[in-house]
C-alpha cells in the first residue's frame, strides 16, 4: 500500500481541496472534508463547530470507471 493510501497526521492535510478525515469516537468516524482558504466543512458541519477534531486524513479514492452507457 502506498503512502498516499494510508492515514496521515491531520497536521499534514492539504490546505485546499477534498479528502477523507478520521474523527476518533465520532458517530461517523470517517467523513469527507472540503477545505477552502478560509474554512473547512467536515461532513455537514464547519470544522470549528466539531467537539472532537479529526486526527488523520487520507486522499479520496479514485471514482469508479464507467462501464459504458447507462
Amino acid at each position: 500500500m502506498s503512502a498516499l493510501n494510508q492515514w496521515q497526521p491531520i497536521e499534514t492535510a492539504p490546505k485546499d481541496g477534498e479528502y477523507l478525515v478520521y474523527i476518533p469516537k465520532g458517530r461517523s468516524a470517517i467523513q469527507v472534508a472540503k477545505r477552502m482558504p478560509d474554512f473547512c466543512i467536515i461532513g455537514n458541519m464547519f470544522d470549528f463547530d466539531l467537539l472532537i477534531k479529526p486526527t488523520h486524513w487520507m486522499p479520496l479514492p479514485e471514482a469508479p470507471k464507467s462501464e459504458g452507457k447507462a
